[in-house]
């Protein structure tokens, strides 16, 4: 084993690294374990290498395998949690509701142990991940959005991206349904982009089909960004679509600020153009927060503008306080959004202080 450990780390090529580990994980028992993850204890946590053999040694080493990660510093246990849970659901679920409710004994974030097991459990059956993403929940709403998307991931790695995009179609409308989609659509997308385009157009005039629009929004915008923005053009009004405009333009305001400005000054006022620029302040501000605040001056709808203003002015106080200073005295905002840029200059002015 020591001899198959070396040749892993001195592989050269990625084609025979694969070999080497997978040679190495063929030897992988019980007892040898502990010993064997050394060879895997350097690499990073979201590396192939180290991911499969800690879900591997979970299937086998169970309960002493997930415990094992208590004493070591990287987040091992909810990686062998999702091992234990595939090859036997009813023991890690048990051992898991068995462990104190506060903090689940201390062993380590209880957010990555909820995710471990969901993993394992959805790897095992999709009916027994949904089941205890229904129980997560009800005990704890506030995690529902991240857990459906560990559910939904988990799906997609066992079941591809297309089975997994009708999967969702089963669901209730709600949270699930919406990042459930959303998940998808970037798998979906770089397998066959015509396919995830229909998909989404399907669905895009559902109540809760706004993160499924934007996913496709970026996605397509990664690839092409004026198709990104001619396709959602062509959807119908609604909240999902003005949200995808807005990540489109986000993405289109970062890299070709001048075409993209280009665009938007040949439309006529209307929301679809108000949610356009908002997006493309969001992709210009970093690199040019006074041309985004001009920018912002555009938006019709008065919330809409002054939430814009205020992220824009906010990075322009970061790059040149005077100038910010100047500026929002004439600004018009109200006294709430003033304060919010004012106590960006107060933290920069109290951390100038503290470094003298």
């Amino acid at each position: 084993m020591h001899e198959l450990g070396k040749l892993f780390q001195e592989a050269g090529t990625e084609d025979d690294r694969q070999a080497k580990f997978e040679a190495l994980l063929s030897k992988l028992t019980v007892a040898n374990a502990k010993e064997m993850r050394r060879y895997v204890a350097g690499l990073p946590v979201e590396s192939y290498e180290f991911k499969k053999f800690h879900y591997e040694w979970g299937k086998i080493g169970g309960k002493d395998a997930v415990m094992h990660g208590a004493t070591t510093e990287k987040p091992d246990m909810s990686i062998t949690l999702a091992g234990w849970a595939s090859a036997n659901p009813e023991a890690a679920m048990a051992w898991y509701d068995s462990l104190p409710k506060q903090g689940r004994g201390n062993y380590a974030n209880q957010t990555h142990m909820m995710g471990g097991l969901l993993r394992g459990l959805a790897d095992s059956s999709p009916k027994q991940g949904l089941e205890f993403y229904y129980k997560i929940k009800l005990a704890h709403p506030q995690m529902s959005g991240r857990m459906a998307s560990v559910l939904t991931g988990s799906l997609v790695n066992s079941m591809g991206a297309e089975e997994t995009a009708a999967w969702t179609e089963s669901l209730p409308p709600g949270t699930l349904r919406a990042v459930a989609r959303a998940r998808v659509v970037w798998d979906l997308s770089q397998e066959n982009l015509p396919a995830a385009l229909a998909w989404v157009e399907g669905f895009a005039h559902e109540q809760d089909a706004g993160p499924g629009v934007e996913a496709m929004a970026k996605a397509y915008a990664q690839k092409d960004i004026f198709g990104s923005v001619t396709w959602l053009e062509t959807l119908s009004p609604g909240s999902p679509k003005l949200k995808g405009l807005s990540a489109a333009y986000g993405y289109w305001g970062s890299l070709e600020p001048d075409s993209a400005a280009e665009y938007l000054n040949a439309q006529q006022p209307s929301k679809d153009r108000d949610f356009a620029v908002n997006g493309f302040i969001s992709g210009l501000v970093n690199k040019d927060p006074e041309t985004a605040l001009s920018w912002a001056e555009e938006i019709q709808d008065k919330g809409l503008r002054e939430a814009a203003l205020v992220r824009a002015g906010i990075r322009f106080m970061q790059i040149d306080e005077q100038a910010a200073a100047d500026w929002i005295d004439g600004a018009g905002l109200s006294k709430g959004s003033m304060q919010k840029i004012l106590a960006v200059r107060e933290r920069m002015q109290a951390q100038q202080a503290e470094g003298k």
